[in-house]
């Protein structure tokens, strides 16, 4: 767990809310947690974090599940 004591560190309002989403995009990305919770701990509406996954080139979608729907188009396709 990480403690950053509140006295040493003085940030601007602007400034935490990008730190806070710096922290949940690297949450999405190497923690994997859902883009809903990671949504929630950047204080943002998943659809304007989704959105912002988007800004940065950053998949909502699994490859596996993208494997899954190909294999699925394949079979009902023809």
């Amino acid at each position: 767990m990480i403690t950053i004591d509140n006295k040493n560190l003085q940030l601007s309002e602007e400034q935490e809310k990008d730190i806070r989403l710096e922290i949940a995009v690297m949450l999405y990305e190497k923690a994997d947690y859902s883009f809903y919770v990671a949504a929630k701990f950047a204080g943002m509406h998943w659809m304007d974090f989704v959105k912002e996954l988007g800004k940065r080139e950053i998949s909502i979608f699994s490859e596996e599940a993208f494997l899954n729907d190909l294999e699925t188009i394949k079979k009902f396709g023809k």
